[in-house]
């Protein structure tokens, strides 16, 4: 008799749409094999992809064997490619079977299968109801049901919906619960399910201190697609450049659900053009209009709407220094003076003091973002004009208020100074002896947060990483150069500079990404940081899920460069468990740090700090937080006096851990690369 062996398939297959005939592939590992190579192939002799039956304009290539006929199993590194010799190449982690449809990865083949998305996104609301639409597309659906009792929907189960299906849930929620909207569709090319879960909250109140802003930042042509009529398809970074304001609009509960209460905008206004440069709204022509191609003003009212529903601030960002030139005059007649980069001040001055409040009454927007705020003082101008418009705002927020108006009425004002504390002192905070901006970011302080625990963008000095706990100290230190009334602005990416992410893999101590848990770890550790500040903070969309850019460590990889490499497409939902886990320890953090007022205005006495340990107090009034970070990469001990935090327990704030006094001390032992916030009590 004869016996035959099946040997299970342990490659991967490779799938590749194209229009334009059979591609060429090129395979290799990063940091790792060069698997075309060990399949016998030279660059000159790239191999074909083959032809898929049944699904038309679909290639395929399997990695199976090398040259040799010897597995090439397990695939542990990420796989990186290039079809028909491009320049730029793909990424694929982690490295499996998978479809490329020439902007994205697909776990299946997405031609004709059903596709579900739902509106607004999974997070909170803490209105009595909340109306969701659910749009489901697909070539001939033949069933599409959902569920809201947690139950799975099947063919036989939940109830039967149709695209574009509004649903209203909440009557019967009280607050703290959530629900999970199931919804499933299938027809002849597959099946597709999504869960949604939707939380009811409390209204938290604002307190109207900027102390206690926690503002996400969003780049609007790249973080969310939610009008396909409005796209401007190019741009600067690795995002599929669709973003607009309807996608923001319908992420607002996400947002809320991360314990953030203020948006920040990149420009918004009519840059009148389709270059990559106008997609960035930063050389705008009319200031006065929303630019089409991120949406109407309907749409922009509805998110500032939305947003105030929420009880999250707006702020929009304000190019005050520069334009595209051929500006279009203001409602009253003004113009720019001079030149379009920097423009003239006091020529300017009249005009954009009319940008800045046209959009607080028209909008009611809740204050500004100022775009590379020195050319507005004297690093470009003879004194500094922030003052004035910050004035003139001031005054409009204040007239507001005393009409009795809710929102408008903050007037928050930040300056980008992307330099040193010395010429953030000279050019934004100081007007000749008295206040310029109240608010600029705090750049110094970031940098030194990421030299110790990653790297800084240029990593050619030993001083660019793998810092000791102590540079924390040196980077509080700095805000002794600023006016007593600054506000500084604490944030660890923005759309200028490199991810943490990225800089965790550039770091020469580090050199790892996703696969290591200690690139989550480490992610918590800056978060942890940023909500122990005193001062408002900034989170940048997609850190808090630990985004990277695919293929970029260095300047030039997959044709990106430190100044747009992180303006990647945005993630609201589907994330995986490392993803959800610091997620979820962020919203940890964000509502911990609103409940306590030692965490985000109160004062800071550093305890320890040496290569490893760091420790402060925080303490406004009666609250009292012990803040503790173990930078290194073994358990670390820390033995905090009773005298110098008082108290007779220590509770940690996320895990209601306690810590009793004993002979005077208080001992907590930390795993690396981990933190405590510790309530004295």
């Amino acid at each position: 008799s004869t016996t035959t062996t099946t040997i299970p398939y342990s490659g991967i297959k490779i799938y590749y749409k194209s229009t334009t005939g059979a591609p060429t592939i090129w395979l290799w590992e990063l940091s790792g094999r060069a698997i075309s190579e060990l399949q016998g192939n030279t660059w000159n002799t790239q191999p074909k992809m083959q032809a898929v039956t049944g699904l038309s304009n679909w290639y395929v290539y399997e990695i199976d064997k090398d040259k040799n006929g010897a597995s090439l199993a397990p695939f542990t590194k990420e796989l990186r490619m290039k079809f028909n010799s491009a320049a730029t190449d793909i990424g694929l982690t982690p490295p499996r079977t998978a479809y490329y449809d020439g902007s994205q990865w697909y776990n299946e083949c997405p031609d004709g299968k059903p596709a579900i998305s739902i509106s607004p996104a999974a997070g909170e609301f803490s209105t009595s109801t909340i109306e969701i639409t659910i749009t489901v597309t697909g070539d001939n659906i033949d069933i599409s049901r959902l569920t809201l009792d947690g139950t799975i929907p099947s063919d036989t189960n939940g109830i039967q919906f149709y695209d574009s299906t509004k649903i209203i849930i909440g009557s019967d929620m009280t607050e703290g619960q959530t629900k999970t909207v199931n919804v499933y569709a299938k027809n002849s090319k597959g099946t597709v399910s999504e869960s949604f879960t939707y939380k009811k909250v409390t209204q938290q109140t604002l307190t109207g201190d900027v102390d206690n802003l926690r503002i996400y930042q969003v780049m609007v042509e790249a973080f969310q697609d939610g009008d396909s009529s409005r796209n401007y398809d190019t741009g600067y970074g690795p995002s599929q450049h669709k973003g607009d304001l309807r996608g923001i609009i319908n992420a607002l509960p996400y947002i809320k659900g991360l314990g953030m209460n203020a948006l920040w905008l990149t420009p918004i206004f009519d840059s009148n053009g389709s270059g990559a440069l106008d997609a960035t709204g930063y050389f705008c022509q009319d200031y006065f209009t929303v630019d089409p191609k991120f949406g109407s003003f309907d749409d922009a009212k509805e998110l500032v709407d939305k947003a105030h529903a929420l009880n999250i601030y707006v702020f929009f960002d304000g190019v005050f220094g520069h334009n595209k030139g051929n500006v279009k005059p203001s409602p009253t007649g003004k113009t720019p003076s001079g030149g379009n980069d920097p423009v003239s001040y006091p020529g300017s001055l009249e005009f954009y003091k009319e940008v800045a409040t046209y959009w607080i009454d028209k909008l009611e927007i809740d204050g500004w973002r100022l775009d590379q705020a020195y050319q507005v003082s004297t690093k470009n101008q003879d004194r500094n004009y922030l003052k004035d418009i910050r004035e003139v705002v001031e005054q409009k927020c204040a007239e507001r208020k005393a009409q009795g108006k809710q929102w408008g009425t903050l007037g928050y004002m930040v300056g980008e100074i992307w330099d040193g504390e010395t010429n953030i002192q000279k050019w934004g905070y100081d007007a000749n002896g008295s206040a310029g901006l109240k608010s600029c970011f705090d750049f110094p302080l970031r940098y030194r947060l990421v030299q110790v625990l990653a790297g800084q963008e240029r990593v050619d000095t030993s001083t660019a990483y793998n810092q000791p706990a102590t540079k924390l100290v040196e980077g509080y230190a700095s805000h002794s150069t600023y006016s007593s009334f600054a506000h500084p602005n604490f944030m660890l990416t923005n759309h200028d500079l490199v991810r943490f992410g990225d800089l965790i893999q550039r770091a020469p101590n580090l050199k790892y990404g996703k696969e290591n848990p200690d690139y989550w770890l480490r992610h918590k550790l800056a978060f942890s940081f940023m909500g122990s500040y005193t001062g408002p903070i900034t989170v940048y969309y997609g850190d808090e899920i630990g985004d990277e850019v695919s293929g970029f460590v260095n300047q030039g990889d997959s044709g990106y460069y430190d100044d747009h490499a992180s303006r990647s497409s945005g993630q609201i939902s589907n994330f995986d468990s490392n993803q959800s886990s610091l997620k979820d320890y962020v919203t940890g953090v964000m509502n911990l740090r609103n409940s306590h007022k030692a965490l985000w205005c109160g004062t800071r006495t550093n305890l320890i700090a040496d290569t490893t340990r760091y420790a402060d107090l925080k303490v406004f009034d009666t609250d009292k937080v012990v803040y503790l970070m173990n930078v290194g990469t073994s358990t670390e001990t820390f033995t905090i006096t009773q005298s110098s935090v008082g108290g007779t327990k220590l509770r940690d704030g996320l895990t209601n851990t306690v810590y009793n006094v004993s002979n005077g001390s208080y001992t907590i032992t930390l795993d690396k690369l981990s933190s405590s916030f510790l309530i004295v009590e």
